[in-house]
C-alpha cells in the first residue's frame, strides 16, 4: 500500500509544470491523492464559477372591464398591475478552501497549486430560470348619462311633428310633449304603455311616478322598451331637448 501511494505521488508530480514551486501548499494538494482526500476534485469544485443567467419573464395579463355612468361624455382607461422586477445574472463561487490545504496562504496560492496538477478555473453556465408575472388590468369606461333625446326610434318623426304613438327603446331619454291642455291632472292618463310588454296597470292616475309611465313636464332615461300612446291628443308635439 505504501509503495502504491508513492507511485501516486510521483505521478502527480509529473503533472506539475517545470516552474511550479513545490512548497507546502502544493505538497498538501498532491498528498490529497491518498484515499481520504480528493485533491483534483476539490480543486475543480473550488475553481469552478457557476453563472445563472437572468430569468426570462413571461407576462400574463387579465383584463377586467368596469363601466361607470358619469354626467358628461368621457372615456378613461386605467392600467393597474405589479411592475416586473429587473432580472439580474447571478454568479456563485466556492466559499472556502479544503481544510487539508491550510498551508496555502490565500486563494492565489491554492489556485497555483491546483494548476500544477492540471486543474484550472472554469465557468459553468446554468439553465436560465423562467419567471411568470401575472398582471391584472382594470379598464374603466365612463359612458354618457342621459344622452340627448333620440327620435330616430319614433317612426321617422321629427321634432315638432304630429304623432299618435311611438316606440321608445331602453337607454334613450324621453321628454314629455308640451302643448296647452286644460286639465293637466287628468290629461296624461292616455300616455300609457302600449304593446311593448308593460301593462297599463303599472301606471297611476294623474301624475305618474313609475318610470315606465310619464310625469308631466319632466325628462328621464328609459330602462326598457316601451310604447307610448298619444292617440287621445291629435297632433301631439314632440319636445326635443336633453334630459335635465
Amino acid at each position: 500500500m505504501y509503495f502504491k501511494t508513492i507511485l501516486l505521488v510521483l505521478s502527480s508530480l509529473k503533472l506539475a509544470a517545470a516552474d511550479c514551486n513545490h512548497n507546502n501548499c502544493l505538497r498538501a494538494v498532491i498528498a490529497s491523492a491518498v484515499p481520504t482526500r480528493h485533491g483534483a476534485a476539490d480543486c475543480s469544485s473550488y475553481l469552478a464559477v457557476t453563472v445563472t443567467p437572468a430569468a426570462s419573464t413571461v407576462t400574463t395579463t387579465t383584463t377586467v372591464t368596469a363601466t361607470t355612468v358619469v354626467a358628461n361624455k368621457r372615456r378613461n382607461l386605467k392600467l393597474r398591475g405589479n411592475l416586473p422586477l429587473n432580472a439580474r445574472q447571478a454568479t456563485v463561487t466556492a466559499s472556502s478552501m479544503p481544510a487539508y490545504a491550510s498551508a496555502c496562504t490565500n486563494k492565489a496560492s491554492y489556485s497555483s497549486a491546483c494548476s500544477c496538477i492540471g486543474v484550472t478555473a472554469m465557468t459553468i453556465t446554468a439553465a436560465a430560470p423562467t419567471t411568470t408575472v401575472t398582471q391584472t388590468a382594470t379598464a374603466t369606461v365612463n359612458i354618457l348619462q342621459n344622452p340627448s333625446i333620440q327620435f330616430h326610434d319614433f317612426k321617422d318623426e321629427f321634432c315638432g311633428s304630429g304623432i299618435d304613438s311611438f316606440t321608445l327603446s331602453a337607454g334613450h331619454c324621453f321628454t314629455l310633449p308640451l302643448f296647452p291642455i286644460p286639465d293637466f291632472s287628468n290629461s296624461w292618463s292616455n300616455f300609457d304603455p302600449g304593446l311593448c310588454g308593460v301593462p297599463a296597470s303599472q301606471c297611476t292616475v294623474g301624475f305618474y311616478t313609475n318610470d315606465y309611465c310619464f310625469d308631466f313636464d319632466r325628462s328621464f332615461p328609459v330602462t326598457s322598451n316601451v310604447c307610448v300612446d298619444a292617440s287621445y291628443y291629435f297632433s301631439a308635439r314632440l319636445n326635443c331637448g336633453p334630459c335635465v
